[in-house]
């Protein structure tokens, strides 16, 4: 499966305005993008809506389970 960084790289929109929609900095969102960092679920939640992926399949990419 694809990295996070990947699916959102897909978006038609920037990293900023991913940022901007899940409530937190741009920084954030390069360190997701970059494994440096995991969303919280709070973001995985809005993250599932944005990037049209089911909650289980994120938390897979994002968690490895």
């Amino acid at each position: 499966m694809n990295s996070i960084g990947e699916l959102i790289d897909r978006l038609q929109i920037g990293r900023s305005e991913v940022a901007r929609l899940c409530g937190v900095s741009y920084n954030t969102v390069y360190k997701w993008c970059k494994g440096l960092r995991r969303p919280k679920p709070i973001h995985l939640k809005k993250l599932s809506k944005l990037l049209n992926v089911k909650m289980s399949e994120l938390f897979k990419i994002v968690y490895g389970e």
